[in-house]
């Protein structure tokens, strides 16, 4: 049966039968010359698997946009979204 993906699908791809499937989001979908269709993905990764030097820097990066986001609620008007 075919199989159909939208811009913001969430999929899971098996590279093993011994790992967890790994988790990505589709941003963009694009047909090559030759027929097949290629995707541009966002990929999420699991604490576990990723070096604690880069959870660091991911823990970083987090704190930062919560407080972006933070600020920027309380700049805006009520009712109104950026």
């Amino acid at each position: 049966s075919a199989s159909f993906f939208f811009l913001a699908d969430y999929v899971y791809f098996e590279n093993s039968s011994s790992n967890p499937y790994l988790i990505r989001r589709i941003e963009e979908l694009n047909k090559t010359a030759n027929g097949n269709v290629e995707a541009k993905v966002v990929c999420f990764y699991r604490r576990r698997d990723i070096s604690s030097t880069l959870i660091v820097l991911a823990d970083k990066h987090a704190t930062t946009n919560i407080m972006a986001c933070c600020v920027l609620a309380a700049l805006m008007p009520l009712g109104k979204s950026p």
